[in-house]
């Protein structure tokens, strides 16, 4: 039988087990301090890809705008992207980001400051047309923008943007709707021509029949223009029923209008600093959600956009587009002349609750146009006035995507 062997002096387990939780402790905290730290540089990282990816997104907002204003000055898109090739003669191209380095292209957008970063934007042609081509047949171009943010991040947004060309407006007043509640002026004086447009374009039969009826028969003449026939007894006043086209005949093509003017407008208020309706030199976009009453002997230019109820009190003169947008009500009260030269557009499309915000319940009401106050109210369509107006429609974006350099 063996003997058992007893380990009597165990004094040194302690230290030892001791020493080992001591180094585990130190490699868990060792490990948790690691995490944190990482943690913290993805979190740092990902704040600092974010800003410049802002920052690059707000250039080509800049660039949108940019391009809008210098069309409507008087420029052309051919133009702009002349103004920017280098001596080669032809832009960049853009379809590879990698081409930017070291390009001599000009940019269109210097480098801009903004917050603790920046941005830098360039304009070439759309894929259409050859991005290096200088010559603009489709009003499409491409924005690339460089965003540089804190800790030298770098964010490329490269989009796409239409100057889609809206058509003028099918007559001199236009109001789309199943129906029209219309009622002329008082005023033998008060005229509306659409000369080889219509005076009154409706594009359903019953408008028709009703504006028709809204115009005393002894002021029928007053209406002239295509369709007009004054050898009719009464005479036949220029009112066509007609297609109209997009926008003015598309309802979701009129919400994605107001959103676009609203959210360029130069005023959205009568109470805005320096609020003004423009000038014939200084057109304005004015876009007012709610009911405006226009004061007496007020003067305007550029587009006027209102989606309540539009009250013109008195004389007022106006050079452009009025469009009504929402409710769909055009009142003048009060006498005295004015002339609206370009043309007014009246569509309700607001829906039950009244407000065109709400898009889910808008749908074709009827537009309400009385001018029934007294006055001239003369209304001319004047194209040169309708167009310069349009120049000011902004580029939409129709394709985007964020490139890595």
């Amino acid at each position: 039988m063996k003997a058992m062997i007893t380990i009597k002096d165990q004094k040194g387990i302690a230290l030892v087990t001791a020493i080992l939780m001591l180094v585990v402790l130190s490699v868990i905290g060792i490990i948790a301090v690691n995490v944190t730290t990482i943690g913290a540089k993805i979190t740092g990282n990902t704040r600092t890809s974010k800003q410049s990816f802002y920052l690059a997104e707000a250039g080509i907002e800049q660039a949108r705008e940019l391009l809008r204003s210098r069309i409507a000055g008087g420029s052309t898109v051919s133009g702009e992207l002349n103004s920017l090739k280098g001596v080669d003669g032809q832009l960049v191209d853009s379809t590879n980001v990698a081409n930017f380095s070291g390009s001599d292209d000009l940019p269109f957008i210097n480098t801009t400051t903004l917050g603790n970063g920046n941005f830098r934007v360039f304009l070439t042609n759309d894929i259409s047309d050859g991005v290096t081509s200088t010559a603009d047949t489709n009003s499409q171009v491409t924005l690339t923008s460089f965003g540089e943010g804190p800790d030298n991040s770098r964010a490329v947004i490269q989009a796409t943007v239409l100057r889609v060309p809206i058509p003028n407006l099918p007559g001199a007043i236009t109001l789309p709707g199943p129906n029209v509640n219309f009622h002329a002026g008082n005023s033998n004086a008060s005229e509306a021509n659409g000369y080889s447009y219509p005076a009154i374009a409706v594009n359903d039969p019953t408008s028709r029949t009703s504006a028709i009826d809204g115009i005393p028969e002894n002021r029928r003449d007053n209406y002239q223009g295509l369709g007009y026939d004054g050898s009719t007894n009464p005479k036949t006043p220029s009112v066509v029923n007609m297609t109209f086209p997009d926008p003015w005949g598309n309802l979701s093509q009129l919400q994605t209008l107001y959103q676009n003017l609203k959210g360029m407008a130069d005023f959205n208020s009568p109470s805005n600093p320096g609020f003004t309706l423009g000038t014939q030199l200084d057109p304005k976009l004015v876009v007012i959600d709610g009911d405006y009453a226009v004061p007496g002997g007020a003067t305007g230019a550029g587009i006027l956009l209102v989606t309540g109820n539009l009250v013109f009190n008195g004389n007022i003169d106006y050079n452009g587009i009025i469009l009504v947008i929402g409710k769909g009500s055009l009142v003048r009260a009060g006498a005295g002349n004015g002339n609206i030269t370009g043309g007014v557009f009246v569509a309700n499309i607001a829906g039950p609750d009244g407000n065109i915000n709400t898009t889910a319940d808008n749908i074709w009401g009827i537009p309400t146009w009385d001018t029934s106050g007294g006055g001239t109210s003369d209304i001319d369509k004047v194209l040169s006035s309708e167009n310069n107006a349009l120049q000011m429609l902004p580029f939409v974006k129709t394709s985007w995507r964020q490139l890595y350099q």
